[in-house]
């Protein structure tokens, strides 16, 4: 884990950096730069840049002509820093002029009166206006190093010349030294007169280009590229490679500008006469060219998900090409302005932006060109994004790649899925706050999760069903211990018609609580398998009203399934070809209520109680003893009941019909009914009883019984004036006591309500595993 946090911390800095142009982090103190001064060789206490004097821990920008004490800026660039411990880090530095006299008439434009150090940053240049005059001068020693680049130049310019070592050290940019009329570019002479020859150039890095009019001497390359071109001969004598690591080329030409060249590499130098360097105006030594790697691709990356922190991976768990590797890794996110690092302890949110972010080192002969484009990585099989690419030397390019990625809001709805056809294809509609009212926008579905009622008023579907690897239905919920309640309205069709030999339902639920269905609408379920079906649910269905028709066509298919079914009013009609109801428990089935019809083409399957310690099915006869009013229960061997009898529980195993129905009972009540001669008390269905014709003993004019209107007044046979009124007499007045009769219909309410299943999920499964669920119950 250490290891991997500090491979991601170096990349890390790294981006920043180069964002800037720099290499070295600007904040930090020098002992975080590459180039650390040595212990031995102490710096100067007084450095001038471009004519202004430098303190330890001061820095001057482009253009200002005084000194600033303190650390430059984090996103500061142009500038020269002479930061605590003694290093000089140039960063986007320009100057152009004679800068510091170091003695009567001699100027350099960086001068140091002892050792020094210079890390480079970004693209720096250095012109001497002044003839035969100094680049950069150093009493001491002088080392240069850090990925960037540095240009020096001038009229009969020593662009570099120290009175002890020139170094430049390994992981070094790029250096152009250009120097015209007569002069040395770069020059190393030790005049301290210690008695130690401290003199030399010494190549341990970078890409070094020398234009100079007098050769170089004293140089050893151990590593990196050397150009000199000379209009004379570019050095004095052979230098060392004796100590170079890796292989190398060796380019000469007698023509200044290296037109022309002859090439030796190890297995030819043999035959290059070393002696004879000094015929030569150009030579280039070089570690061989190296292959560019063009395309990039990263894979197995295990990406956090909402909620977890990033944990830094094993890059060698990752699968990437033989060409590079995978030196850090780490997370930023976008604040909607910039892209900032994701601290170890942030864990990952939805609607974020997110880029996984990883640096490539090429391998031994690799390289990656100086641009890349976001066309050629991919990363875990998707498109990738270059962010940068920089030197990792001056003959190694890195790149630094990202995979966006950002985690969508967790939908909120209320697990239920509606099946809708979308033309000639069927799609899963999830219901959610925002369209809940109207589900389907057609006004046919509705959900109120105030109460967890669905409603269907006159839902139509017919098609293949939806619900992907799990069984096709054309509703799926996942309701809560509150439980569901399905309202019927209207009249509802469900047809899920699927391939003959696979599982395809009218409707599954899941989680707990009951499912209730009502209203005073129908439902009808044409399916294969299952007409409804409640998996692994805690709760019940329970039917309270309602008409539903269900017809379920596969060879072992089942018209309701669940832990427990109760049935309190309404009407339910099965047609299936194995169970028409079913349950793991032995006393799960209740007829409360209402009238239950099933056909099958299995005798003994109507009701079912499946015991699954012994894996048998066991026919029932279900539970009355609370049915509400009287009842009438009929069976037959006949599935279509043509034969149908008064149920006998002898012969429970041989019924494929069976029929449960409330018996009518006429209830006559008090209230009459009356016409011109006769009144009545009249049931509900019609029936009349206690019929009489009627009388009026004691001469008001009205039935003694029910009061019916006979004359208009009071029959008295002594008055011959007072004879009763002719019934079918009009008149054009009718007195206070004249009455129209009402006749009192009834109306029979039918409700359609519910229908749930219980069972685990039917995941490409067949009869054998819907079972096998039921058996952990």
């Amino acid at each position: 884990m250490k290891r991997n946090s500090k491979n991601k911390f170096f990349s890390f800095l790294i981006v920043i950096a180069m964002l800037l142009g720099v290499f070295a982090i600007l904040p930090m103190t020098a002992s975080a730069l590459p180039i650390t001064p040595d212990p031995t060789k102490v710096p100067a206490e007084t450095i001038y840049v471009g004519g202004v004097e430098l303190g330890l821990g001061q820095y001057v920008k482009n253009g200002e002509t005084t000194a600033t004490t303190g650390e430059p800026a984090e996103d500061a660039t142009g500038f020269a820093w002479y930061t605590p411990a003694g290093t000089l880090l140039l960063v986007d530095y320009t100057y152009q002029g004679r800068g510091y006299e170091y003695s009567s008439g001699n100027y350099a434009l960086v001068y140091s009166t002892g050792t020094l150090y210079v890390a480079l940053g970004g693209e720096n240049t250095l012109k001497q206006t002044s003839s035969h005059n100094m680049g950069i001068y150093t009493v001491g020693a002088l080392q240069i190093g850090n990925i960037g680049t540095l240009t020096i130049e001038g009229d009969n310019c020593g662009c570099l010349y120290s009175n002890n070592e020139i170094i430049f050290v390994e992981d070094l940019g790029k250096v152009y030294l250009k120097s015209t009329g007569n002069a040395t570019a770069i020059n190393s002479y030790d005049n301290d007169e210690d008695g130690v020859d401290e003199e030399g150039i010494i190549v341990n890095g970078g890409d070094i280009y020398v234009e100079t009019f007098y050769p170089i001497s004293d140089l050893t390359i151990n590593y990196g590229a050397l150009t000199v071109s000379s209009s004379q001969y570019p050095l004095s004598k052979v230098p060392d490679i004796s100590n170079y690591d890796g292989d190398y080329t060796l380019t000469v030409s007698e023509n200044k500008d290296g037109s022309n060249p002859t090439t030796y590499n190890q297995d030819t130098i043999t035959t290059f006469d070393i002696d004879k360097i000094t015929d030569y105006k150009y030579l280039r030594l070089a570690p061989p060219a190296k292959t560019v790697i063009n395309s990039v691709s990263v894979s197995d990356i295990d990406l956090p998900e909402i909620g977890e922190s990033f944990v830094y991976p094993d890059e060698t768990a990752l699968t990437y090409g033989g060409e590079y590797i995978v030196v850090g890794c780490w997370i930023e996110k976008y604040t909607g302005t910039e892209w900032i690092y994701l601290e170890d302890t942030e864990v990952i949110e939805h609607s974020v932006k997110y880029r996984y972010v990883l640096t490539l080192r090429p391998n031994a002969g690799y390289t990656f060109p100086e641009e890349m484009v976001d066309d050629n990585v991919m990363i875990n099989g998707k498109d990738g994004v270059v962010l940068m690419t920089f030197p990792d030397d001056a003959f190694t390019t890195m790149v630094e790649v990202a995979l966006e990625f950002a985690y969508e809001a967790p939908v909120t709805d209320y697990g239920i899925t509606i099946a809708k056809k979308n033309g000639t294809e069927t799609v899963g509609v999830l219901i959610t706050p925002e369209n809940c009212t109207d589900v389907l926008g057609d006004g046919t579905v509705s959900f109120d999760p105030t109460t967890n009622t669905l409603t269907l008023n006159n839902y139509v579907y017919n098609g293949e069903g939806w619900g992907g690897d799990d069984v096709p239905c054309a509703i799926m919920a996942d309701f809560p211990a509150e439980g569901l309640t399905i309202v019927l309205a209207g009249t509802n069709s469900i047809t899920v018609s699927g391939v003959s030999g696979s599982e395809f339902a009218g409707m599954v639920f899941f989680g707990e609580g009951d499912l209730t269905i009502k209203g005073n609408g129908s439902l009808v379920i044409n399916a294969g398998t299952h007409g409804i079906v409640l998996v692994e649910c805690s709760g019940r269905i329970k039917i309270d009203s309602g008409n539903i028709d269900i017809t379920t066509t596969e060879a072992m298919s089942v018209g309701i399934l669940a832990l427990d079914f109760v049935m309190t009013s309404g009407s339910l009609k099965i047609t299936t070809q194995m169970i028409g109801v079913g349950t793991p428990n032995e006393d799960g089935i209740h007829v409360n209520g209402g009238e239950v019809e099933i056909d099958t083409t299995m005798g003994g399957y109507a009701f079912v109680y499946v015991d699954f310690e012994h894996m048998t099915f066991n026919p029932v006869k279900p539970d009355l003893s609370n049915y509400i009013g009287d009842y009438n229960m009929t069976a037959g061997i006949n599935a279509d009941g043509s034969d149908a009898t008064d149920f006998n529980e002898v012969y429970l195993n041989s019924y494929k019909y069976v029929k449960v129905e409330p018996t009518h009972v006429h209830n006559h009540g008090t209230a009459w009914e009356s016409d011109a001669n006769e009144h009545w008390n009249e049931c509900s269905c019609g029936d009349k009883a206690n019929k009489a014709a009627h009388t009026d003993s004691n001469n008001d004019g009205k039935c003694d019984a029910c009061e019916y209107q006979m004359s208009a007044t009071p029959n008295n046979p002594d008055d011959p004036n007072n004879a009763p009124d002719d019934p079918n007499e009009d008149k054009d007045g009718l007195g206070t006591g004249a009455v129209v009769g009402i006749v009192l219909g009834s109306v029979a309410v039918v409700g359609i309500g519910g229908f749930a299943l219980v069972w685990f999920v039917i995941k490409k499964k067949k009869w054998s595993d819907l079972v096998a669920v039921f058996k952990k119950k």
